[in-house]
């Protein structure tokens, strides 16, 4: 089969990306890290430079990346210094769950939650939350502080980049939190930040010097001279508290603000770069795995000899096939001999048209058959190609569910 096949059609059936989409997405990273430098930087300058062009059938890297680099977009950030060996000026600490999230209740939640919070004590609770549109476009950040008595200090919505993850939202909300209680925090006061994302508390707890995340960086920059009483602690998430709630619906809205001047961090940057989707050149290819680039899951729970069959007839490659079995010589005739359609027995042939399987098409999907559903719908397509192909119903010896003999008409060669 891979002699011949369309390498599209390996590259698909294994999830197995083409080498030449790999260095090209190698190269925006590379121009993504280099357009992030300082102006004064070599490589930034050596990316930047203008060169005449020279070759009209060769491009450099410059240019290459260039044309698919997208639109421009934010990426000024502060680079502070932390100091190594030196503390952050704050406590952590957490609600305790003692067993999985899930297996509590809202209320139960809830409740250890207001508990925790009574125990802390603070003179200002401020909560803090981050959000993120559809697709991780449009990130918004969310604060909201109340005193002791339960009163309103602060609510307040900020752009947290056109592209975002939720640990970015959360992290843009904490860095604004902090800014807040340093410019109008009051001496002697004792301050509490609540967040429901575990992985940045984490994050604060192992005090990295050498952090790469340009909201966590200037976040601990900050901290590590911060003249306040701080206390982080992690929440549960959608449990019902009343400040989380606020900071959640803050966070919302602030993924409707203009995001242009909100900057883009590298490490969302990269992920959506590394989440591209190569295009296949094969035009079979492309009709029939659309926008998947590797078969679904379900197709892993197949007998080994199935799953080869499988894909040999879903690339038209297979000598079950009388049409590919013409191709390479083995017949002089590679029509459909189950049907008068006077067509060529390819897989859109049995799969979608042929008359003999019409009666397993109608049993097995209500609408009509097409090519794109031997990735979409591998088990449905199994089931009728098996009434045809025998061997696509063997398990050993034995037959499985994909259509009983006595419905399949065996293929002649």
């Amino acid at each position: 089969m891979a002699k011949d096949t369309p390498c599209d059609f390996l590259r698909l059936q294994t999830g197995f990306e083409p080498i030449l989409a790999r260095l090209e997405k190698n190269s925006l990273i590379l121009r993504e890290k280099y357009v992030r430098l300082e102006n004064e930087d070599k490589r930034r300058q050596l990316m930047e430079k203008e060169v005449p062009k020279r070759l009209k059938t060769r491009t450099g890297w410059r240019d290459e990346t260039k044309a698919v680099a997208g639109k421009p977009m934010n990426r000024t950030f502060e680079r502070p210094t932390i100091l190594p060996m030196t503390p952050l000026n704050l406590d952590i600490t957490e609600v305790t769950i003692r067993k999985k999230k899930e297996e509590y209740s809202k209320e139960e939640l809830r409740e250890i939650t207001e508990v925790k919070i009574a125990e802390i004590d603070a003179d200002t609770e401020l909560y803090t939350d981050g959000s993120t549109g559809g697709d991780q476009k449009n990130g918004g950040a969310g604060i909201f502080a109340q005193d002791k008595n339960g009163n309103t200090l602060l609510e307040r919505s900020l752009a947290a980049g056109e592209i975002c993850l939720s640990y970015n939202g959360e992290n843009v909300a904490l860095l604004e939190a902090l800014k807040w209680i340093q410019m109008d925090g009051k001496e002697n006061h004792r301050y509490a930040i609540f967040t429901d994302s575990k992985s940045m508390v984490d994050a604060l707890k192992k005090n990295n010097w050498k952090e790469n995340h340009e909201w966590l960086r200037t976040t601990k920059s900050l901290l590590q001279n911060f003249v306040h009483k701080v206390i982080i602690c992690w929440v549960p998430s959608h449990c019902g508290v009343y400040g989380n709630e606020k900071a959640d619906k803050a966070a919302e809205q602030g993924t409707k603000l203009d995001q242009r001047a909100a900057p883009v961090t590298l490490n969302i940057a990269k992920a959506k770069i590394k989440s591209r989707k190569w295009i296949p050149s094969h035009e079979r290819a492309r009709k029939m795995f659309k926008e998947r680039r590797k078969p679904k899951e379900a197709e892993k729970k197949w007998p080994e000899s199935i799953r080869r069959l499988y894909s040999r007839i879903r690339c038209n490659h297979a000598k079950e096939l009388k049409a590919y079995q013409k191709r390479i010589g083995i017949v002089e005739d590679g029509r459909c001999n189950q049907c008068e359609m006077n067509e060529e027995e390819t897989v859109e042939h049995v799969l979608c048209r042929c008359p003999q399987l019409e009666r397993a098409r109608k049993e097995e999907w209500a609408g009509a058959f097409k090519m794109e559903m031997l990735v979409s719908e591998p088990d449905v397509c199994r089931k009728v190609l098996g009434r045809r192909f025998s061997a696509l119903r063997r398990i050993g010896n034995e037959e499985d569910d994909c259509g009983s003999p006595a419905d399949c008409t065996e293929h002649q060669a």
